[in-house]
């Protein structure tokens, strides 16, 4: 058994490692080395093709790499996946190229995106762990998931060429086997530019805390999932948030913006958007490219508390927000929709309206965004009711 010292020891070696790998020179190496991984891949596969005895392997080479990298990236996503569904975690999106899903209560959002960030090209998986439960235990094996599938796959496709070694077939297997083997390799060299799988596993065996203010973002959403409204959030949690660097600070406002709403007060929600438009402004283009999606459905909660406020149908107009732009909110343009018709005395079209919305919103996984799309359509709902109601004559 280990002494405390030599706990002591071996987290400070890790600290000492992590801030060496923060450093730009060690960077560049690993930069290298991952560009020289996948550039080796690359050549490995098309030097095999081009040997084979395959009829037109120059031009299958060329088909089949791009579909290789991609079937690569796609194992390697499921690894992640299969890690933390076996470790209880709650899956809420995963990326595979353009390729998005999101996680409903029932089945799966697919669309077709370009990626707007340098590390959500290859792909991603979202997962936010049980608090409740030690964070060592999920994320860890969530972490080698990815390139210990891509590896075990490698392992198979060589197994399998040396099966088929006489047939021409063989070069495909082999050809997949080095891409799977040198794209889970390069995810283990650690890069904390793009805090990528190496570099993940390493601030985890250095013991993190689990009350570090940097797991603030992934507890809010664990709470949400739970059910904790946004109004009965932690304040010590929201205020956590706001100590990060941006854009986290946006999210905090987001979440009172949306306990205003919880609320009922809707002057409090407009000033709260206000504010974070003002302090997203001041963002570089790229972080706002990012946060975009996130913007605009700020900008239609906000649209949506300011036509409640007035009785005004105008800041909902037909078309402000598209469907991609509320991609992830899919239950909001219909509440929306739903609120215009209610200011219009439309009750026919607005109950229509309200149950595409719940509908939507109750196949959520976050199970906070349940109880607050009640409390919202019940705010349509008696806005239908106050204009539904005869307007009193004014004496002459």
């Amino acid at each position: 058994m280990s002494s405390n010292a030599d706990l002591v020891n071996e987290n400070g070696a890790h600290a000492r490692l992590l801030m060496l790998l923060q450093r730009a020179w060690p960077q560049r190496i690993v930069a290298f080395l991952q560009g020289c991984f996948g550039i080796l891949a690359v050549l490995l596969v098309f030097l095999l093709f081009m040997t084979s005895r395959l009829q037109g392997n120059g031009l299958l080479a060329i088909t089949l790499i791009p579909l290789f990298i991609f079937a690569t990236t796609a194992i390697h996503e499921f690894g992640h996946f299969l890690a933390a569904q076996l470790a209880r975690m709650h899956v809420m999106a995963v990326r595979i190229g353009f390729v998005e899903l999101v996680a409903r209560r029932s089945g799966w959002r697919v669309r077709l995106r370009r990626p707007h960030a340098r590390t959500d090209v290859a792909g991603y998986i979202l997962a936010i762990p049980d608090f409740d439960r030690s964070l060592r235990v999920q994320e860890i094996p969530l972490i080698l998931g990815g390139p210990l599938m891509n590896l075990l796959v490698a392992g198979i496709g060589a197994w399998a060429g040396w099966i088929l070694r006489a047939d021409p077939i063989v070069t495909v297997f082999w050809s997949f086997a080095i891409m799977n083997a040198l794209i889970g390799l390069s995810n283990l060299l650690p890069h904390a530019g793009t805090r990528n799988d190496g570099y993940q596993l390493l601030t985890w065996l250095n013991d993190r805390d689990p009350e570090d203010a940097l797991f603030s973002n992934a507890k809010t959403i664990w709470l949400s999932l739970r059910g904790v409204t946004a109004d009965q959030l932690p304040r010590g949690l929201l205020d956590a948030l706001d100590a990060q660097p941006m854009p986290m600070p946006l999210f905090r406002l987001w979440y009172d913006m949306k306990g205003a709403q919880n609320s009922a007060d809707w002057q409090q929600a407009l000033a709260l958007a206000e504010e974070c438009e003002a302090r997203a402004a001041a963002l570089d283009s790229r972080v706002l490219l990012a946060i975009g999606e996130f913007l605009s459905i700020v900008r239609a909660e906000a649209a949506f508390s300011k036509a409640v406020l007035a009785l005004d149908p105008s800041p909902l107009r037909v078309g402000r927000f598209s469907p991609a732009q509320l991609w992830h909110a899919p239950h909001l343009n219909a509440r929306l929709d739903a609120l215009r018709y209610a200011i219009l005395k439309d009750g026919p079209a607005c109950e229509r309206l309200l149950d595409e919305s719940q509908r939507a919103a109750d196949n959520s996984i976050d199970r906070a965004l349940h109880e607050s799309e009640r409390r919202l359509r019940d705010t349509v709902r008696q806005v239908l009711e106050r204009t539904a109601l005869p307007q009193p004559q004014s004496a002459r």
